[in-house]
């Protein structure tokens, strides 16, 4: 496959699938020629990379190949998020207003743990100026926890028709599946 796709550009379905099988391999080659080969030499072995259009992208998702945040979201990570916040912020557990918890608990409590370990940002308040946002303003803007049964079409239309305090976009839906935000 290799050898063709030096010398064939078409037909262009042929070209696009050769270049996913050998993804794994240009990947190899790169890697352990990284300091004695040049671009010049790494297109000369791979031309189909620059002339067939999309082959960049595919290698790109192939290698780094997108996740859902629910299969990214594991007990292990959960665990490093909440020993990067005991690490970094004791009183986590007071400000998310948390007394122990249980096991089977830690996903929910390291998603919100997320706007409290993560670096804040400014804010506008009420008299117009920047200020910094406090970890109560992050976790507002991060995850708003609504009762069971709430209306969020509704909820979201009422917000909109706001006076324009609620910056971030109400479009973008971020649902995670099998976990419920209990704890706020």
């Amino acid at each position: 496959m290799i050898e063709w796709l030096k010398y064939n550009h078409s037909p262009n379905d042929q070209v696009k699938e050769y270049m996913r099988l050998t993804q794994a391999y240009r990947a190899a080659w790169l890697g352990q020629n990284r300091s004695d080969a040049s671009l010049s030499q790494f297109i000369t072995e791979y031309p189909r990379l620059l002339d067939t259009p999309g082959m960049i992208e595919q290698d790109f998702l192939l290698q780094f190949s997108p996740i859902s945040l629910k299969e990214a979201w594991t007990s292990s990570l959960c665990k490093k998020v909440i020993n990067y916040a005991n690490y970094h912020n004791t009183e986590w557990q007071k400000k998310l207003g948390i007394s122990g918890f249980q096991e089977d608990h830690v996903q929910n409590i390291a998603i919100q743990l997320l706007p409290l370990v993560l670096s804040s940002g400014n804010i506008t308040n009420k008299h117009g100026k920047k200020v910094r946002s406090t970890n109560l303003d992050a976790s507002r803007s991060f995850i708003e926890v609504k009762p069971v049964g709430t209306n969020l079409p509704q909820f979201i239309e009422d917000e909109l028709k706001q006076d324009g305090t609620r910056k971030q976009p109400l479009s973008l839906h971020l649902v995670i599946e099998g976990i419920r935000l209990s704890h706020l």
